[in-house]
């Protein structure tokens, strides 16, 4: 019997499959979401969270936002206590309404 040649290989869905897998999770919906101003720069928010970049964005250099999501609220709740930074007093944030009783 003779075996067949293999297919060829299948085109990537982009030039950057990394970059492809990131904007799929970051775009996917999660039933806990959470977003804050935080007194830091992005750069140290990144080094304590380790999510996606596109979930860390500047506001000046001192402060950032940043964008949490998952499907259990413990995820949440485990990142922001590793971040070690309270969320700016003056600056904005919103959760899912059933996230609070997890985050007090």
């Amino acid at each position: 019997m003779r075996a067949l040649p293999p297919p060829p290989p299948r085109e990537l869905p982009a030039a950057n499959p990394a970059a492809y897998v990131a904007q799929l999770v970051t775009a996917a919906r999660a039933r806990y979401t959470f977003h804050a101003a935080l007194p830091a720069d992005a750069a140290t928010v990144r080094a304590r969270t380790y999510p996606l970049a596109s979930r860390v964005l500047p506001h000046g250099d001192h402060t950032s936002t940043l964008d949490l999501a998952a499907a259990n609220p413990h995820h949440i709740a485990q990142q922001l206590l590793g971040i070690d930074l309270d969320p700016d007093p003056d600056g904005l944030v919103q959760e899912t309404p059933e996230l609070a009783s997890y985050l007090e």
